[in-house]
């Protein structure tokens, strides 16, 4: 999943399902995956809260409901269904960082930043909620607060492609372009056409002037996504 390969993930998680293991382990990576593959329908057909759930478990099948159908544009069945999660577990990771999310989406970054603050009192080594963090310190235009958020997810998960990119952002913002770059090769190495990249690899070279090849590096984006907007 954190691979960017959301496909295999449903078939491992979906796997694990069947073998027997804890659905609080595998309910919200499953729904994760699905809504990376744009499943929404299908998120609301599989993931159910039954009678033997604990409260955890609620919240956090309710939370990926929620993020299903405010994705399909039922943004006050999403609302409900998440602050149905929240009164069944207000300090849970999930439930917290979809709220953030939420609060992200109708601009209202200052309630954002303190949704992801009470996600990661919960778990302070929430790879999930570092990055949450560093991408609202980055649209409130606090760069070193945001690089240094960016910097504590990298720590954690010293591999994982999208604290890169999130960092690469950061230090683009910052005109710290070389150390951006150095993290757009290190992604371009494992995925070197994956659209983020290209777009990132642009935006440097739009920077510094070098306007042929950062065109050349959009083009490639819109190859992939036709409807990215830059």
């Amino acid at each position: 999943l954190r691979n960017n390969d959301p496909a295999a993930a449903e078939k491992e998680l979906r796997r694990a399902s069947a073998l027997g293991v804890a659905k609080i382990e595998w309910a919200v990576p499953l729904g994760k995956a699905m809504l990376m593959q744009g499943k929404t329908k299908e998120v609301l057909k599989t993931l159910k809260v039954e009678a033997g759930d604990d409260a955890a478990t609620k919240a956090d099948v309710l939370i990926t409901l929620g993020s299903a159908q405010m994705i399909d544009g039922k943004r006050e069945e999403g609302r409900k269904l998440m602050l149905e999660a929240q009164s069944l577990n207000p300090g849970g990771v999930e439930v917290n960082l979809a709220l953030a999310r939420l609060a992200q989406f109708e601009q209202n970054l200052p309630q954002s930043l303190s949704y992801v603050e009470t996600a990661l009192k919960t778990d302070p080594k929430s790879y999930d909620a570092w990055m949450g963090k560093g991408d609202v310190l980055a649209k409130q235009g606090k760069l070193p607060e945001a690089k240094a958020a960016f910097q504590t997810a990298i720590d954690l998960d010293p591999n994982n492609v999208f604290g890169r990119l999130g960092r690469a952002g950061v230090l683009i913002d910052a005109n710290e372009l070389d150390a951006a770059m150095n993290d757009i090769n290190f992604v371009a190495q494992q995925f070197p056409n994956f659209p983020m990249v290209n777009y990132l690899r642009g935006k440097v070279l739009f920077k510094q002037k070098k306007l042929d090849q950062a065109q050349e590096a959009l083009q490639e984006v819109l190859k992939r996504e036709p409807n990215h907007l830059f």
